[in-house]
C-alpha cells in the first residue's frame, strides 16, 4: 500500500518539483537562515528548532539549496504518515477481509487528507518540510498505535508531533475521535463519549501544553541567551458576535470553492451533504435513534476541531494550511459512511458513494494542478521583472561607470498580492513575491547571475519626489526605477 501512496502523492504533488521560489518566506530564511531558526523558537517548535540547527550548521544542509532533494524526501515521509493512517483503522474495519473494490474506495477516502486543495499551501514553505513531515509523521504514527492499543508510545508522539508544528494535534484528533466512534459504535451513549473524551485528550494534550507553557519557556530563553525571542502575538479575545462575522463569510467560502481554490460551485458543500446523507440514511433505516444521537455529537465534536485552530491562532483568519484538516473532517466522514454502507449492504447506496469519493478526490488533484500552473506561472513573473530590473542596473553601470550597491524598495497603492493572469489564490498559495517580499526576490535573482546587491531603505526625498501617489498598470522601468548615490530604489506596480 506504501507504494500506492507514493505514486498517488507524487501524481499529485509532483508537479511542484518545476518551482523554483515557491513563496517569500522561503527565499528570505535562504537569506537569513538565522531567521528561520528564530520563528521556530517565537512559535514554540522545539524540535523543529533543533533539527533545524543540526541541519544548518553541522550537516550545512538548507532546503532550499537542495530543494528537489527536500521535495523528494518530503513525499516519502508524508507517504509513510499516509500508510500510519490508513494502518490505524486496519483492525477496526477488518479492512484485510475487504474486496478490492472496497479497498480502492478505503484508499480514496484515506488519500483525500493529504492531497486537497487547501494542503497546496504546505509546499511552499521549503525552509519548513522538516517541520511539517516530523508532525505529520509523529501524530498517524501515534494513531496507528492507538488502534494497536499502545496507548502510551501513542500518546507520547502526541506530544512529540507539536514540538515540530501545532497543526498535527488536529489531524490526529479527527483521526481518533473516528476511530473512539468505529471501535464503540453500537456499545452506547456513555461508552462511546468516555473514549472519544479519553482519545481527544491524548490528542490533544500535547498541543494544548505547548501554547500554554510556550512564553514562559521563550522568556527563560531569552534571559539565558541575553536577546529578545518574542513569543507569538497573544489574541485578541473578541466577542462571539465579532468572530462570528469574521469567520461566516470564510465557511462560506470554504464549503463554496475551498476559500478560492477550486471554481465556486459548493462542491465540498455537495460532498459533505451527501455522505452525511448517506449515513443518516442509513440510520434512520436502522432504526437507531441512539446512534443518530452519537453521530450528530460526532459532526459537531469533528466541525469544531476543524475550525478551532484557525478560530483561536490566527484571529479567525482562515489560512490554507491551518483549514486543512477540513478535508481530514470530510474524508473521515466518509469513513463511517464506508463503515455503516457495508454493514446495510445496499448497492445503490454503495454506488454513489463510490463515485462521489473517487470522483472528489479527482476533482481534488485536478484543481491541485491548476494550482501548481498558476504558482508556475506567478513566479515566472516574478523572476522576470526581477531581471528586467537587474538588467536596467546593469545598463546604468555600463553607461555611467558607477556601481549600484543597494537596493531599496517599495509598493504603489494598488499593488496587489496576487498577478491579475491567476486565477486561484489565498493566503501564500501564489501570491507574488515582487511586492510581498521584493528584496527577498531581487537577491534571490541576483545571486543566480552573480550580482550582489545589499539591502538599502528607502530614502523618504526619493519616495516623495518619484513615487507618492502613483499608481501603475505595468512595469514602467523608466518611472518606477530611480537609481541614486549607488542605491536602486524600486517602486513595485
Amino acid at each position: 500500500m506504501y507504494g500506492m501512496d507514493l505514486i498517488l502523492l507524487g501524481l499529485s504533488w509532483g508537479g511542484f518539483f518545476r518551482c523554483r521560489l515557491a513563496d517569500s518566506d522561503t527565499l528570505w530564511g535562504n537569506i537569513d537562515p538565522g531567521a528561520t531558526l528564530i520563528s521556530r523558537r517565537s512559535n514554540f517548535r522545539w524540535l523543529g528548532y533543533i533539527g533545524d540547527s543540526f541541519s544548518y550548521q553541522i550537516l550545512n544542509y538548507y532546503p532550499y539549496e537542495h530543494r528537489v532533494l527536500s521535495f523528494a524526501l518530503f513525499l516519502i515521509v508524508l507517504a509513510a504518515a499516509l500508510l500510519f493512517l490508513q494502518l490505524t483503522f486496519r483492525d477496526t474495519l477488518s479492512i484485510s477481509h475487504w474486496d478490492r473494490k472496497w479497498k480502492i474506495v478505503y484508499l480514496a477516502i484515506t488519500s483525500l487528507c493529504f492531497i486537497n486543495v487547501l494542503s497546496s499551501e504546505l509546499f511552499y514553505f521549503t525552509e519548513s518540510y522538516l517541520i511539517f513531515k516530523a508532525s505529520l509523521l509523529a501524530a498517524m504514527a501515534g494513531c496507528f498505535l492507538f488502534g494497536r492499543k499502545h496507548y502510551v508510545t501513542g500518546t507520547v508522539l502526541f506530544f512529540v508531533a507539536p514540538m515540530f508544528y501545532q497543526m498535527s494535534s488536529i489531524y490526529a484528533a479527527l483521526v481518533l475521535c473516528t476511530l473512539a466512534y468505529l471501535e464503540e459504535e453500537g456499545k452506547g451513549f456513555l461508552r462511546i463519549c468516555q473514549k472519544e473524551f479519553a482519545y481527544l485528550l491524548a490528542a490533544l494534550a500535547g498541543g494544548v501544553l505547548n501554547y500554554v507553557t510556550g512564553p514562559w519557556i521563550c522568556q527563560q530563553i531569552s534571559r539565558r541567551v541575553g536577546f529578545d525571542i518574542s513569543p507569538s502575538k497573544q489574541i485578541r479575545q473578541e466577542s462571539m458576535l465579532e468572530t462570528l462575522k469574521k469567520v461566516m463569510p470564510q465557511l462560506r467560502e470554504l464549503y463554496e470553492s475551498s476559500l478560492g481554490l477550486m471554481m465556486p460551485v459548493w462542491l465540498p458543500a455537495i460532498f459533505s451533504l451527501l455522505i452525511t446523507g448517506l449515513v443518516l440514511y442509513i440510520l434512520v433505516r436502522m432504526g437507531d435513534k441512539q446512534q443518530i444521537g452519537i453521530y450528530l455529537i460526532y459532526k459537531v465534536v469533528s466541525f469544531a476541531l476543524m475550525c478551532g485552530m484557525s478560530v483561536v491562532s490566527f484571529q479567525n483568519e482562515f489560512v490554507c494550511r491551518v483549514t486543512a484538516p477540513f478535508y481530514t473532517m470530510q474524508a473521515m466522514n466518509a469513513l463511517i459512511a464506508l463503515f455503516y454502507l457495508k454493514r446495510a449492504g445496499k448497492q445503490a447506496a454503495e454506488w454513489i458513494a463510490e463515485a462521489a469519493v473517487i470522483g472528489y478526490l479527482a476533482m481534488q488533484c485536478f484543481f491541485i494542478q491548476i494550482i501548481i500552473s498558476n504558482r508556475i506561472l506567478s513566479e515566472n513573473l516574478d523572476i522576470l521583472y526581477a531581471n528586467q530590473v537587474l538588467d536596467y542596473v546593469k545598463k546604468y553601470e555600463e553607461q555611467t561607470g558607477e556601481k549600484v550597491f543597494d537596493a531599496a524598495f517599495c509598493a504603489d497603492s494598488s499593488c496587489s498580492e496576487y498577478y491579475e493572469q491567476v486565477n486561484y489564490c489565498h493566503s501564500a498559495i501564489n501570491s507574488r513575491i515582487a511586492g510581498k517580499a521584493t528584496y527577498s526576490l531581487v537577491e534571490t535573482v541576483a545571486l543566480w547571475r552573480g550580482m550582489d546587491l545589499g539591502r538599502g531603505e528607502m530614502d523618504s526625498r526619493v519616495y516623495e519626489e518619484y513615487f507618492a501617489g502613483k499608481n501603475w498598470d505595468s512595469f514602467d522601468p523608466e518611472e518606477q526605477i530611480v537609481i541614486m548615490n549607488g542605491t536602486l530604489y524600486w517602486c513595485v506596480f
